[in-house]
């Protein structure tokens, strides 16, 4: 009778251990190590960005990963869209990583990884939401901090300083609850939009750094006018085919 009760015992502790080791899992800390190599993941173009999906049967996984200038998110922060149609102002948004008014202390800070935005979760719905919250979507990013910039006395010399080599990495996951209605049959519209400055820029300035700056060899000066100018990317998914976290 021990015996048995043993080898009863010894099977559960097999089973609980062998559904551990299916339970797969993405981790939301913004270590994309869970991704694999950043050469399998798709490349946004516009952003000049790489990212990603995933998915289990609760949760869409995203992530994200800049290594080209990857400071271009200060400011205006990323936003990301899911809709039935491209730029549907009336979708799912998730605004991340921009300047921000913390709400505690009313003051202006330059990011914050406590806070970010969701627009229409519910119809017009515009809600600053806390990293822990009752939602399920949770969300993480990181920059690296690795100091390039080059200065002589106290002048920030442009010619010299070479490209930014910090960065950028997000993980998002959003309850498929959430995405319903946004789907039609298994597809849904998405779209990442690095907003640019947080301030407006006088046209006629723009087009002026346009122009001085197109011709130039010089990294840094590239990297400035791209972080003024927003960009974004949209695209089309298949939830069908997106991968089970494995």
């Amino acid at each position: 009778m021990k015996q048995f009760q043993y080898f009863i015992i010894l099977q559960l502790i097999v089973f609980l251990l062998f559904s551990i080791s299916l339970k797969a899992q993405i981790i939301i800390d913004a270590n994309l190590t869970e991704w694999g190599d950043y050469k399998n993941m798709q490349f946004d173009k516009e952003n000049k960005l790489y990212y990603a999906f995933k998915k289990d049967n609760q949760f869409l996984y995203f992530a994200i990963l800049k290594k080209d200038n990857s400071s271009k998110f200060l400011g205006g922060g990323v936003q990301l869209y899911f809709s039935q149609k491209q730029k549907d102002t009336t979708s799912l948004q998730i605004l991340f990583a921009n300047s921000f008014k913390d709400p505690v202390t009313n003051q202006n800070q330059r990011y914050n990884h406590d806070y970010f935005t969701v627009k229409n979760l519910t119809p017009n719905s515009h809600q600053q939401l806390t990293t822990n919250n009752e939602t399920g979507i949770l969300l993480e990013w990181n920059i690296t901090d690795i100091k390039y910039l080059v200065v002589n006395g106290d002048v920030l010399d442009t010619k010299a300083t070479p490209p930014d080599p910090n960065i950028f990495s997000a993980e998002i996951q959003i309850p498929l609850e959430h995405l319903q209605k946004y789907k039609t049959d298994e597809t849904i519209n998405f779209g990442i939009a690095l907003r640019g400055t947080s301030f407006r820029i006088n046209p006629t300035l723009l087009l002026q750094m346009r122009k001085s700056t197109i011709n130039s060899q010089y990294p840094y000066s590239q990297e400035s006018l791209d972080r003024l100018i927003a960009s974004s990317f949209f695209e089309t998914i298949d939830l069908k085919s997106v991968p089970f976290v494995n």
